[in-house]
């Protein structure tokens, strides 16, 4: 589950952006390719919840606006990365921020708020099982 949608890469980037970074010799021109964003905006979020699985379940239930920024920064880093583009500075440094965050919260230097918490105690719970029902001349 993407942390973010094809709608908020729109709203935080533009149509030209997407159209450019998706750009390839077997879409139209003026097209996103709705697969490459899909794609990038799952492996975000999948680097996301490797930070964020230590201290809280993931994916997360209900993402906050935060996770969906940098979600999309991500996205939009590993978009430009590789082929035949290279993300901009601003790229990197948005990309460095989210990973720098997620770093905190991994650290507990940071938190998600309305997240569950992972169980991380120590403690578990014992079972202790009784003696069976059924012996070899007894019927209870």
């Amino acid at each position: 589950m993407a942390y973010a949608a094809l709608a908020d890469m729109l709203v935080k980037y533009g149509n030209a952006e997407l159209i450019a970074a998706t750009a390839d010799l077997d879409t139209p021109l003026d097209t996103i390719d709705q697969g490459k964003v899909q794609a990038a905006l799952d492996q975000a979020s999948s680097r996301m919840d490797s930070y964020l699985r230590r201290r809280y379940v993931v994916p997360v239930a209900s993402p906050p606006p935060v996770l969906v920024q940098y979600c999309c920064a991500v996205a939009r880093y590993l978009l430009h990365s590789g082929g035949n583009s290279n993300p901009s500075e601003q790229m990197r440094a948005d990309y460095r921020d989210a990973i720098a965050w997620l770093k905190d919260i991994n650290n507990e230097h940071a938190t998600l708020d309305g997240a569950i918490p992972a169980n991380t105690t120590e403690e578990f719970a014992r079972i202790q099982t009784r003696p069976a029902g059924f012996q070899p001349g007894r019927l209870y």
